[in-house]
């Protein structure tokens, strides 16, 4: 069976080239709907209903889950798990019910923000056994998730607010109520808000300006893993090794043929 095709950029990325093999792919969605990028961004501290979803992804590795209640139960909530429904308002409906969860090494990524500015422009890019993209490639597009192991965690707000001074930009507007449980917030670019007037966010894009030019800035800070972020996953492609064609059962599913831009 000849697969369809999906061009991409084959550049080199911060966690080294395009290698032979399947990969997770997001493109523009379809009138570019689709967010490239969103921040997932809470209160840094123990807040009572809220804060930073904290979580541990081994590397190089993946979690499957259930965006929706992830993000209303404030905790990793596996698409295995029952599927309980939280009552937590009309947002709720703007995020699928399967969804990936992936980390972000910080040997190829020193901050969290440093990953962000490439999938903004570039879109997310994930290397995965042929058996997963056969498995995933009749469920796109799906949101996929990103924790990082440097995202600020503080005592309490006036840490926070620290923090935020030390780092955000003097001028910038920020708001701690701007996360996924705002109106005007969601995952798609007819969203007014994608997480960007968020404190943490402001903190956390602060924080990769600094270690651009002083890589020891960071040092003594507190920080523990958590989810900071989010694209979609729109394709599933695979890139052959010379002239082969994609094999016949993961065509079948829906993978494509990469082909890397002129």
């Amino acid at each position: 069976m000849k697969a369809q095709t999906v061009v991409v950029d084959g550049s080199p990325r911060g966690c080294g080239k395009l290698r032979p093999g399947a990969y997770l792919i997001g493109k523009s969605g379809p009138g570019g709907g689709l967010s490239p990028w969103y921040w997932l961004s809470a209160e840094p501290w123990e807040a009572q209903g809220g804060g930073a979803i904290r979580t541990r992804v081994a590397p190089r590795t993946m979690k499957e889950i259930d965006p929706r209640n992830t993000l209303a139960s404030g905790r990793l909530w596996l698409a295995e798990w029952t599927a309980a429904t939280f009552a937590c308002g009309a947002w709720q409906g703007r995020w699928p019910r399967f969804g990936l969860v992936d980390h972000v090494g910080s040997q190829f990524y020193p901050t969290a923000a440093s990953f962000a500015e490439e999938c903004m422009t570039r879109g997310p890019s994930r290397r995965v056994p042929p058996v997963v993209a056969k498995r995933l490639a009749g469920l796109t597009p799906f949101p996929i998730f990103f924790s990082h192991a440097q995202v600020p965690d503080c005592e309490d707000q006036g840490q926070a607010e620290e923090l935020l001074r030390r780092f955000g930009r003097p001028g910038e507007n920020s708001d701690w109520s701007a996360t996924w449980l705002d109106d005007r917030m969601g995952p798609t670019e007819d969203y007014l808000w994608h997480g960007l007037d968020h404190p943490l966010t402001r903190v956390l894009i602060g924080m990769w300006v600094a270690v651009k030019t002083d890589k020891g800035v960071l040092a003594g800070l507190r920080f523990s893993e958590a989810i900071f972020g989010g694209s979609w996953i729109t394709d599933v492609g695979y890139l052959p090794q010379g002239g082969e064609d994609v094999p016949d059962a993961l065509a079948e599913a829906g993978v494509k043929r990469m082909e890397i831009e002129p």
